[in-house]
């Protein structure tokens, strides 16, 4: 989640990531995904599932000026 910070300290105020759906995973389930939402919610980022198998993370303000110190 490098990119999260990344984006932060370029002044973006999105990002997407793409986690996929899951489809060729054992099971056809999602492991990524959920695991990238644990640790968006961890950290308080807004985000949401703009398409299926891609987070939008929306950036705060306050995540986005931090970097300016």
């Amino acid at each position: 989640m490098i990119y999260c910070d990344q984006s932060q300290k370029s002044k973006s105020n999105r990002m997407n990531v793409i986690t996929g759906m899951g489809k060729h995973s054992h099971g056809g389930y999602s492991r990524i995904k959920p695991a990238v939402i644990q640790y968006l919610k961890d950290r308080d980022y807004r985000f949401s599932e703009s398409v299926p198998g891609v987070i939008q993370i929306r950036l705060k303000p306050s995540q986005i000026s931090q970097y300016d110190k």
